[in-house]
């Protein structure tokens, strides 16, 4: 795997009277290789246990700043076999060493999960009992330590009317180690100084689906989350630029929530077809606790999908309101937004494929974090060659 991103900072020294406008980017790169095994389903086997998938990879980052991240994982799956029930156990690790300029040393995180699940089906129950422990030691920090969360997993669903109506409900807890890679996906003008907490969530939830005509489906689910140290991300400075690394930027710091709760509703539609799928949502949400930097109160969406032989064109629409600020960024309004994608595919052979996608085709502007004004209509030409 071979990337490379320019990303360019937005931010002005003045706010009230300069339009922001670019400051000086970084080159963002990536390079890694992954290794994956998988043991396919065979009906007529025998067997009690399996190794049913697993795999190691490595990927080196480099977000520029002279901030840069090595980051090794291995997951693995085993299975066994009862008579009327499964049994698997999850078992990953992962490490990571991050250099930073504003640290003095390098940091190291070692993660680590244990989860063992069962799950089957009697009449028309189906279930799912489990357990998901994930462990991280850091070092080279200030203060190095060791945090952890142990949740618990159930999931049960009874079909109460054939393909009609469906009740489902449980208790999902799942945990994540934030790394360089994965909050550059999310933001990729950040200062470089931050931590890499383990964020945590514990999730409760009740809902039904089914059929309402022909193959029109609903989902309605209702659900109560409590997060523990949840990402988010906030200015380093309102009114004027930091200096990182030598470079004037108006960035953003990785911060944690520690205890927030959700509370949420969330309906859908479906409609898939043979060639066509449409979709449309929407959701309503509730935080409380430690203030949550741009949570999304409000969002509605749809999606069309179409698809035939090789070629496949798609489009979205997403609206968002009910965002905030925890503290006074009334310079820098969340304000509601309403965003328009659509993509064109076309798969010449099985090697070689070529995309043209746009973004923001209402040309909206809006700020996705504060100071940081999204671009206007914007369009991607992608040629993919595998092999």
């Amino acid at each position: 795997m071979l990337k490379a991103d320019y990303i360019s900072y937005y931010g002005a020294l003045t706010p009230l009277t300069v339009v922001p406008d670019s400051t000086p980017g970084a080159w963002q790169q990536q390079y890694g290789l992954s290794q994956q095994w998988l043991r396919t389903t065979n009906p007529t086997s025998k067997v009690k246990f399996a190794y049913r998938s697993g795999g190691v990879s490595y990927k080196y980052t480099s977000a520029g700043m002279a901030t840069s991240e090595h980051l090794a994982k291995t997951q693995h799956r085993f299975e066994i076999y009862a008579d009327e029930q499964d049994i698997s156990l999850d078992l990953g690790y992962q490490f990571a060493s991050v250099n930073s300029w504003a640290d003095s040393s390098a940091a190291a995180y070692h993660n680590f999960t244990i989860a063992p699940y069962t799950s089957g089906k009697k009449g028309i129950l189906s279930y799912e009992f489990g357990l998901n422990f994930t462990g991280t030691q850091t070092s080279g920090l200030g203060i190095d330590r060791f945090e952890y969360y142990v949740y618990p997993k159930v999931n049960l669903q009874a079909e109460l009317l054939k393909r009609t109506l469906a009740v489902y409900g449980g208790w999902d807890g799942t945990a994540k180690q934030n790394t360089l890679e994965s909050m550059i996906a999310q933001v990729p003008f950040l200062s470089m100084n931050q931590e890499y907490r383990l964020s945590g969530s514990n999730k409760g939830y009740v809902g039904m689906q089914g059929a309402l005509a022909g193959k029109l489906q609903y989902r309605v689910e209702g659900s109560l989350t409590s997060m523990n140290d949840a990402l988010m991300f906030q200015r380093d400075s309102l009114l004027m630029l930091s200096e990182v690394n030598g470079q004037q930027i108006a960035a953003l710091q990785a911060v944690y929530a520690e205890n927030v709760v959700k509370t949420g509703v969330r309906g859908e539609l479906n409609l898939p077809l043979k060639h066509f799928v449409a979709s449309t949502y929407a959701e309503l949400n509730n935080y409380s606790g430690d203030a949550f930097l741009g949570q999304e109160g409000r969002v509605l969406g749809a999606m069309v999908d179409y698809s035939i032989n090789e070629l496949s064109m798609g489009a979205n629409l997403r609206y968002v309101g009910g965002r905030y600020n925890s503290l006074d960024y009334t310079l820098y309004p969340l304000e509601d937004f309403m965003d328009l994608s659509a993509r064109i595919d076309y798969k010449i052979n099985e090697n070689l494929s070529v995309s043209l996608r746009g973004y923001n085709l209402l040309n909206q502007r809006y700020m996705m974090w504060q100071g940081y004004g999204v671009r206007g209509t914007r369009g991607m030409f992608v040629l993919n060659y595998q092999f």
